[in-house]
């Protein structure tokens, strides 16, 4: 009885030592598949973030192959007393951990992601193409790495006596150990002193959650919290991080020099563009460029503007105003000497307006307006004694921003007694109409001064109001992705250029491009400064992006996509509806790309 139980202490112990080593051989394996994440990771300018690089990728690949091994091998060990059996099984939980360790290095590279449920569930799909067929090739490695496994086994039992009399695990244990404590701990330090050379390392590796100790410093009284988050606005002030446009715009020679005119009825769905609800419209958009399936950048006021004048995801909108970014269509105006004028019924003191889009003009009149009939009325008077008044040769661009529509407001002064849903559809249509009016001026006023034929005229909206079209009790917007809060008007008066009857899907992204290309003659290419594409250039088009702060949805033909920053998505029809269709891996990576190629790349 004492034999056989210090027969099985010593094989326990022999199994242990085994597992030290076989781990080893595996943090060896792990740190050379690891490399990959040196490479693709930007590389930090100090010679101090470059040394936590290198001491955060020993420490983390160690830590993760040490705990696999402590939640696997040690209690196994105590089970399982056949060395062969062992061999076998610490083979196939290694082969396991650097599959999936060279899964997730192939889809850092595509995603700049790690793996989660979401991406794994996208990866195995079959009907992928490309991506899928890339990691089916690793996934063919699998064999090969059991067999690499098999012998790294084999290898370290047949050795193991030998290992052990020379004494080398304590050491290089020890220096892991260091690198690990020294990941965690200067990781500690640089997130109390904001080190952000080091701080922003902490996405590079799988599984890497580096140690902050703001709160238990905060308590020991060693840590300022207030000069903390000062110190973090300063170096946000100093440096920025919007990189917005990519590159400066490079302009061609302009041949003709129009006016711009761009006007925006706040809240006005598409379907409101008919003969009956807005007359003159319908009759201005005969003569014009009409784009039927005209989609808004977001379902909010705020970031449907943002897309308009930005034509960038509206993911980007927090950023833009926090650092006060104008809009490139701006400053191409600027850049070419033209006055700029803006009309707004409820005035210019909106953060959509002034402190982003507008922000980079002087002395913009913030005085409150009524908004609604009244003040749609007050904005297009205010205009026409600007146009009548001005005689100057310079080109000129022009915003008039009309919110009667949104604010169910049909000019006669009564309000929704009983609000039901016939009430609200015919006080929507009847302020449609009111608006309808007071364009009408704006058209008769550019035709009888002859400058229609000099300028260029933009009319669209910011977002769609929805009336429970669907029967699902959504109304307004914000609510869904919906066409009836996505989808709005959008036709385009250009001078010497035959009218345009496009049914594709297009989106408040491809104006920016569309005016700065055929307008003002910028050779830059599109991608510098906006995610959208020229509307008059027959291009392929897949998707188009809404979104908001919270949530994005790609709409594609027959299918929306809506995901959000957490990775969690969900596939509806144009009607959303639920749907079987399959999410596209190369799709989700241009979207990706594009919600993260206007700021800085990372220290």
């Amino acid at each position: 009885m004492v034999n056989s139980s210090k027969q099985y202490r010593d094989k326990v112990s022999q199994l242990i030592s085994w597992g030290h080593w076989f781990c080893l051989s595996n943090i060896i394996l792990a740190l050379m598949v690891g490399l990959r994440y040196l490479v693709l990771a930007t590389p930090p300018e100090t010679f101090l973030g470059q040394s936590y690089l290198i001491v955060s990728w020993l420490g983390q690949f160690a830590f993760i192959a040490f705990v696999i091994f402590l939640l696997t091998l040690f209690p196994l060990s105590f089970i399982i007393p056949s060395n062969r059996s062992m061999r076998f099984v610490g083979a196939v939980f290694a082969t396991i951990g650097i599959s999936l360790l060279i899964v997730d290095t192939e889809v850092f590279a595509t995603f700049s992601l790690h793996l989660n449920p979401t991406l794994i569930e996208l990866l195995i799909d079959k009907e992928q193409n490309s991506q899928a067929n890339t990691l089916n090739l690793l996934f063919v490695s699998v064999p090969f790495i059991f067999l690499l496994e098999l012998w790294l086994a084999k290898l370290c039992w047949k050795y193991l006596r030998r290992l052990e009399h020379k004494r080398l695990g304590g050491p290089i244990a020890g220096v892991l150990f260091i690198c690990f404590l020294l990941t965690h701990f200067v990781h500690a330090w640089a997130d109390a002193t904001n080190y952000t050379t080091i701080t922003r390392q902490k996405n590079n590796f799988p599984l890497f959650y580096p140690l902050t100790a703001r709160s238990f410093l905060q308590e020991q009284g060693i840590f300022d919290v207030d000069a903390y988050y000062k110190q973090i606005k300063a170096q946000e002030e100093q440096q920025g991080r919007l990189r917005y446009p990519v590159s400066p715009l490079k302009y061609n020679q302009v041949e003709h020099r129009y006016n711009l005119m761009i006007v925006v009825v706040e809240g006005l769905r598409w379907d409101m563009l008919n003969q009956q609800a807005m007359p003159n419209s319908w009759k201005q958009a005969k003569h014009s460029s009409q784009f039927f399936s005209h989609f808004s950048g977001s379902n909010k006021p705020q970031e449907g503007l943002f897309s308009l004048f930005y034509g960038i995801p509206t993911s980007y909108w927090p950023s833009f105003k926090a650092e006060r970014q104008g809009s490139v269509l701006v400053s191409a105006l600027q850049d070419n000497n033209y006055q700029i004028e803006l009309f707004s019924s409820r005035g210019l003191n909106l953060p959509e307006l002034a402190e982003t889009s507008f922000s980079e003009l002087s002395n913009l009149d913030m005085t409150q307006w009524p908004g609604g009939a009244a003040g749609d009325e007050k904005a297009v008077q205010e205009w026409l004694t600007w146009q009548q008044s001005q005689y100057a040769q310079l080109p000129w661009f022009n915003f008039l921003y009309l919110n009667g529509v949104a604010a169910y407001d049909n000019g006669s002064g009564s309000t929704i007694s009983e609000v039901t849903p016939e009430s609200l559809s015919q006080h929507y249509s009847e302020a449609a109409h009111a608006v309808d009016q007071q364009l009408n001026k704006v058209y008769l006023q550019l035709v009888q001064s002859g400058q229609l034929e000099r300028t260029i005229l933009l009319v669209t909206s910011d977002y769609g109001n929805e009336l429970n079209d669907a029967n699902s009790n959504y109304w307004g917007n914000n609510s869904n992705f919906s066409r009836y809060q996505t989808q709005v008007p959008l036709f385009i008066s250009w001078p010497d250029r035959t009218p345009l009857l496009l049914h594709g899907d297009t989106s408040h992204n491809d104006i920016v491009p569309t005016i700065l290309e055929e307008m003002l003659a910028v050779a830059s290419n599109s991608t510098n400064y906006s995610s959208g594409q020229n509307l008059f250039k027959k291009r392929k088009r897949d998707w188009v992006l809404i979104g908001n702060q919270e949530q994005q949805a790609v709409v594609q033909n027959n299918q929306i996509t809506l995901f959000d920053q957490s990775g969690s998505y969900q596939v509806l029809d144009r009607d959303l509806k639920a749907s079987n269709a399959r999410v596209s891996v190369p799709m989700l990576v241009q979207v990706l790309n594009d919600l993260k190629r206007f700021y800085q790349p990372q220290q």
